[in-house]
């Protein structure tokens, strides 16, 4: 397919041809300043050729109400609902990126909190390519939650090595400033403790939010080609599109109820 028809659709703010910094060094294990020079190669040479989409599988995990949905939709729809409604189970978005001329799709993909729907979240850590873990500023306890969440994916996708994320939401709640910069001294500790990257956003205002996944879209794009690049020979996952994806899920009120009955591990503790 050619690449022109892979990008139709992609906006303009998510055309990406600047590697996008860090949200601070100190909050960066790796600062990654630039693309690759193999990596630009790549891009120029997908943008003349036929091209698969890029595909990444992005999960969102903590505890309930720190912010996971609402950090989707502010960046898929622009958007912030006050009204909370907890995840049942699994949901998820795709959002379209355009790095370097060639097109790169995040497939996010929004667990629930809750400990019941526990083991249904992590059937769908495998095969992530990025793990953020997201905490609530203005509640220490979802830290500590946070870094057992993290510990608990990489358990499952040790084989897959993914790039890892430490994000503190609600930052707009934090009107101290003394309170603010010691919840993020102590976020960026647990941050190295995990070996993640770590950025303090706000879903509300949107503060961070576009910034952190073009961080995302760039760190991920460039792990990506450089294993296509090592072994060229396997075939780069094409993009399937939100519909197709949804049907698979399935993850209905009835299918997760089933699903609980069968599992004890679902059941409410």
């Amino acid at each position: 397919m050619p690449i022109s028809n892979l990008t139709n659709g992609i906006s303009s703010d998510r055309k990406i041809d600047q590697f996008e910094p860090p949200y601070g060094y100190l909050s960066s294990i790796d600062p990654i300043p630039s693309f690759d020079e193999n990596v630009i190669n790549y891009s120029t040479n997908q943008r003349s050729q036929k091209s698969s989409n890029l595909l990444c599988k992005l999960v969102l995990i903590g505890d309930v109400a720190v912010g996971k949905s609402s950090l989707a939709t502010r960046l898929c729809h622009q958007t912030f609902d006050r009204n909370y409604k907890a995840t049942i189970g699994v949901d998820f978005e795709v959002e379209r990126f355009l790095i370097l001329g060639a097109p790169l799709s995040l497939q996010i993909w929004d667990t629930a909190g809750q400990e019941r729907f526990k083991c249904i979240a992590a059937a769908y850590y495998r095969g992530a390519h990025v793990i953020i873990a997201v905490f609530d500023m203005n509640d220490l306890d979802t830290l500590k939650s946070a870094e057992r969440w993290i510990n608990e994916a990489l358990q499952i996708t040790i084989t897959d090595n993914p790039l890892i994320y430490l994000v503190g939401s609600k930052r707009d709640l934090i009107t101290d400033k003394k309170t603010f910069t010691k919840t993020e001294q102590l976020a960026r500790i647990v941050a190295k403790r995990v070996n993640a990257e770590f950025w303090s956003i706000s879903s509300l205002t949107g503060y961070q939010v576009e910034e952190f996944f073009k961080r995302v879209a760039c760190v991920s794009y460039q792990m990506l080609v450089k294993q296509q690049l090592t072994s060229p020979n396997t075939s780069i996952e094409k993009i399937t599109t939100k519909t197709q994806l949804a049907a698979n899920l399935n993850l209905t009120n009835d299918s997760i109820s089933k699903q609980q009955s069968n599992d004890n591990c679902c059941n409410t503790v």
